[in-house]
């Protein structure tokens, strides 16, 4: 009998197989999906599930189960991510020649929504940056907010990732077309991993095999890191969901801890909008942000860039000083008062 359970994990051996270029980060997104497949479809034979049996019994399911979970509807982007992992698996169910086709192929998959705007404000990304911290949250916000790392990517450095002395992360196992980059550590960040250094070694913890650890020297989940941001942003009053009558942040899960609508990711795009707004090329922000390609920055970040262009042409004024005498009086007078305005 060939059970999704008993498949999950020859399936992950088989996509980080030699050649494959299925990161880490993937692993943890799909393995709690199926997982849940695993659950609803118990001892069945794959061979049984069908796409009827998936589209009108079990995709709804999912869905009114997130529901409960998270007090709100799955978002297109994560249906979306339910129906990559649910064919990547069935695909190789295929080529073991354990399924005569795949069922998701029949299933319409959902286009990607590019998220925009998910940057913090100056305002609010000074708020993150004075509230006060604890030694865990610090090293978080700053992986995340001074290097963009993704969650997955801080909750998975090992303490030999870091090149300090050449000013470097060397991030592994991200989506990019190499398998490792290379962060640049400005000197912000650089200060609060030497702080991070020495509490982990005032708690005996400095050959911890991961950088980041829980007290007892465990690699830290995703999910609590996750929860760090969220009390860091809660604590500066930033994008809270809203306050009881004692003017307590409002959770909106079971757990009490999703308070604010600001996660790890809105550190990470904070840290390449703000790059941008810098003057940074997008080539080498993309490179930083592990992108596997700068189409992909330039659809995350295309307002942003719009706006920025837009301010950077319109400091040169008219931009032709040759036509400027050519100009009706009023209207040159009214172009002076404009450029006087926007400086």
């Amino acid at each position: 009998m060939n059970t999704v359970a008993s498949l999950i994990q020859p399936f992950f051996s088989w996509k980080q197989s030699p050649g494959k270029s299925f990161a880490d980060s993937s692993v943890l997104k799909y393995r709690p999906l199926l997982e849940e497949l695993a659950g609803w479809a118990g001892a069945r034979d794959v061979e049984e599930l069908t796409t009827a049996l998936i589209e009108f019994e079990y995709l709804p399911l999912w869905v009114v189960r997130f529901n409960m979970r998270n007090a709100k509807a799955p978002s297109q982007n994560t249906v979306r991510l339910v129906h990559n992992a649910l064919a990547s698996f069935f695909d190789y169910c295929l080529r073991r020649g354990l399924i005569a086709r795949n069922p998701m192929l029949a299933i319409q998959r959902p286009a990607y929504l590019v998220p925009m705007n998910d940057w913090l404000s100056p305002e609010e990304d000074e708020a993150l940056a004075r509230v006060v911290k604890t030694p865990l949250e610090e090293v978080i916000y700053g992986l995340g907010r001074l290097a963009g790392l993704r969650c997955a990517e801080i909750t998975g450095l090992r303490p030999d990732d870091l090149a300090l002395y050449d000013d470097l992360i060397h991030v592994h196992g991200t989506k990019s077309a190499e398998s490792v980059r290379s962060v640049v550590v400005f000197p912000e960040l650089a200060d609060i991993l030497g702080r991070w250094s020495r509490f982990q070694s005032d708690r005996r913890l400095e050959h911890a095999r991961y950088l980041i650890t829980s007290s007892q020297g465990r690699r830290l989940s995703n999910a609590y890191a996750w929860r760090c941001v969220k009390r860091i942003a809660a604590r500066a009053g930033v994008r809270l969901y809203g306050r009881d009558g004692q003017e307590r942040p409002l959770p909106v899960d079971a757990a009490g801890e999703n308070v604010s609508r600001v996660t790890t990711h809105t550190l990470r795009r904070t840290y390449g909008a703000d790059l941008l707004n810098r003057g940074v090329r997008i080539e080498v922000v993309s490179a930083q942000l592990g992108h596997a390609s700068v189409k992909i920055t330039e659809q995350a970040y295309a307002k942003l860039r719009t706006e920025t262009q837009r301010q950077e042409l319109l400091r040169l004024g008219t931009g032709f000083a040759f036509l400027v005498t050519a100009l009706p009086s009023a209207r040159a007078a009214e172009r002076a008062r404009r450029r006087a305005h926007q400086a």
